[in-house]
C-alpha cells in the first residue's frame, strides 16, 4: 500500500510535454512565407541545408495535435497558391 501512496503523489509539479516534428523540404520560393507561418505559431525552428525542421510543443496531445494540423494546413494553403 505505501508503494501505491507514492505513485499517487505529484512528482514534484511536473507537468509532461507533449512534442511532434514536422520537416518541410518544399521550393525555397516559399520559404519565407513557411517560417512567418512558425513564428506566429511560437514552434521551434531548425534550419537545414535543403529543409526546415518545426517542433512543436504542447502539454496534451489534443493541443499538439491541433497545433500541427493547423500548422499543415497553413502550409498547404501556401504551397496550393
Amino acid at each position: 500500500m505505501e508503494g501505491k501512496r507514492e505513485l499517487d503523489e505529484p512528482c514534484g509539479g511536473v507537468v509532461a510535454e507533449h512534442k511532434a516534428s514536422v520537416t518541410w523540404s518544399g521550393e525555397m520560393a516559399l520559404k519565407a512565407q513557411i517560417l512567418s507561418v512558425a513564428k506566429d505559431m511560437a514552434c521551434n525552428v531548425e534550419e537545414g541545408e535543403n529543409e526546415i525542421c518545426f517542433t512543436f510543443s504542447c502539454a496534451t496531445l489534443s493541443e499538439l495535435r491541433k497545433a500541427v494540423d493547423s500548422f499543415l494546413e497553413r502550409c498547404a494553403l501556401i504551397q496550393n497558391n
